[in-house]
């Protein structure tokens, strides 16, 4: 009398005789493979970027360390009106391997400086600034220590 309605059987086109069910198994497993593919690909093409971009960070920081020395040498065993701005030139370029370290670190997965260089170097900057503020002694030896440190990093990191 009435034929039954079959729910396995719907198709999206007249021709087609699979299901709807296998349909949808076939279009998701094609979705993941061409994802799969996709991001194969992208993690393949950024691995070989890698040691391009850390080899640039390096010598990015090699040229922070030579600019930071260069500022070390050009402040005075004595304390001078412009010795706070000079401070400063070398403050910034060990912020700068600082930055460019951390960079390194978030994308190759191993920073440039160790961290001991970078504690002892803002360690010095922070002492050169004290005996600036007190303006009662020599800042010959704090000195020294800053630039013996940073000619350590650069042979460190020139190796």
């Amino acid at each position: 009398m009435y034929s039954r309605f079959r729910t396995d059987r719907i198709t999206l086109q007249k021709g087609d005789k699979r299901p709807l069910n296998q349909k949808l198994l076939i279009g998701l497993i094609v979705f993941f493979m061409v994802t799969t593919i996709l991001f194969m690909s992208l993690y393949l093409a950024g691995r070989g970027a890698k040691p391009q971009v850390k080899s640039l960070i390096e010598r990015y920081t090699v040229i922070a360390v030579s600019d930071a020395i260069d500022a070390v040498n050009r402040l005075t065993t004595g304390i001078q009106s412009d010795s706070a701005a000079k401070l400063a030139l070398v403050r910034q370029n060990i912020y700068l391997i600082d930055r460019l370290s951390s960079l390194c670190l978030a994308i190759c997965g191993e920073a440039t400086v160790p961290p001991e260089a970078l504690t002892a170097l803002y360690d010095d900057v922070n002492n050169y600034q004290e005996l600036l503020q007190t303006v009662s002694s020599s800042t010959l030896e704090t000195r020294s220590m800053l630039l013996n440190h940073l000619l350590s990093l650069q042979d460190l990191l020139t190796r």
